[in-house]
């Protein structure tokens, strides 16, 4: 982590030796409120992975997605006592509001240039009859479309087409009215049309 401070990440553990698939986000974030690092261990092993994925989609940048990651695990550990179980939200929905916020000020300070490298983790396709992914080189021609959206667009998108949220799971994420977000996606989705089709992507419909 850019802090300095790195959490291990160890399999299979959690409070009172149950198995770490059983335990919810509540009660791991309630030993991780008491300084359980093995509780934090297996809310890492659950969510680090997509959180990398979600973060790498709005910055087009792998070591940084992976640091905007490690920053939002930081929070957590370090915002833990904090949690109300009660809450409005989830512990998913919140954590990817955090990293979704972080990828966003990041990409924005800093708009690194972007590489065309081949997204491995891509779908094959996308939810609704979006866009039909299948080689490598539409890969690299979808990514090429992405990093001309707007910060914000590429949130919504990287939320709705690649995490395959519903619109109002992803509307909570983004702190948005289910409204707001739905103009939001189809703004991201005309401009990804418009550049797709300049890159000379033929390959799905958007409709």
């Amino acid at each position: 982590m850019r802090s300095g401070y790195a959490m291990p990440v160890k399999d299979n553990v959690c409070p009172d030796g149950e198995d770490d698939a059983v335990v919810s986000d509540n009660d791991l974030l309630a030993a991780v409120a008491e300084s359980d690092r093995d509780s934090f261990a297996v809310l890492m092993k659950r969510y680090l992975v997509p959180m990398v994925a979600l973060a790498y989609r709005i910055v087009l940048d792998r070591e940084q997605a992976r640091e905007i990651a490690q920053e939002a695990f930081l929070r957590v550990w370090k915002h833990a006592h904090k949690w109300d179980p009660d809450g409005s939200a989830t512990f998913l929905t919140w954590l990817r509001r955090v990293t979704t916020n972080l990828a966003i000020s990041r990409r924005r300070r800093f708009r690194p240039e972007v590489t065309l490298d081949a997204i491995e983790d891509l779908p094959s396709t996308y939810t609704d009859g979006f866009y039909a992914v299948a080689e490598a080189d539409n890969k690299r021609l979808v990514e090429k479309a992405m990093a001309v959206l707007p910060e914000r667009q590429r949130a919504a998108v990287a939320l709705y087409y690649f995490d395959e949220l519903p619109q109002a799971e992803a509307a909570e994420v983004m702190q948005l009215s289910l409204k707001a977000f739905g103009s939001l996606i189809i703004r991201a989705r005309e401009n990804l049309k418009k550049a797709l089709a300049g890159s000379g992507f033929e390959k799905g419909d958007a409709s």
